[in-house]
């Protein structure tokens, strides 16, 4: 079984593993990226499978001093109804870096690597846990200044001594907001 810190050390790993590059007057300084969000919560012992099928996210990244590399900001918040009609909803506030794994214009292929915590809630009962997730994210880019972003994680959250995994999808716009 891999744990949280496993996972979010292998992928540590392989973002300091990519070979850099030099950067091109075409990179962005730093985007914005909003969008719909779905959730698959997978099952542990004590409770089953749940799709969080309304959701949303918004995110930005901005490039650090290494051209291929980006310290990355999201909030996400997935929603569904329960079985007595009322609305479960998760709210995740993570942070890390974003690399550039393959650039063939208009394409960008990025790995992800995020951490930060993760709020439960429900009518009468609320937990919150500290959640890593590794990631792939695309961007196409058919404007200049607009894109599109198409993202995928597998995130593990800690709370109250259970694991929970979640595979989340999203897509949306990105915009860039300056370039060198």
């Amino acid at each position: 079984m891999l744990t949280s810190a496993r996972v979010f050390a292998f992928t540590l790993l392989t973002v300091a593993l990519c070979a850099p590059r030099m950067a091109r007057a075409d990179e962005p300084r730093a985007t914005v990226a909003g969008g719909y969000s779905v959730l698959q919560q997978l099952g542990t012992a004590d409770a089953a499978s749940a799709t969080f099928t309304s959701g949303w996210f918004v995110g930005g990244t901005h490039r650090l001093f290494a051209p291929r590399m980006s310290v990355v900001g999201e909030v996400t918040r997935s929603a569904r109804l329960n079985v007595v009609n009322e609305t479960q909803s998760l709210l995740a506030l993570l942070g890390g870096v974003r690399v550039e794994l393959l650039h063939l214009a208009p394409l960008r292929v990025s790995g992800i690597a995020l951490a930060g915590v993760e709020r439960f809630s429900e009518p009468g009962f609320s937990e919150n846990g500290l959640a890593v997730e590794p990631g792939v994210g695309i961007d196409v880019w058919p404007l200049r200044r607009v894109g599109l972003r198409v993202a995928a994680g597998y995130r593990l959250v800690r709370a109250e001594g259970t694991t929970f995994e979640e595979v989340r999808a999203s897509a949306g716009a990105v915009i860039r907001l300056g370039e060198d």
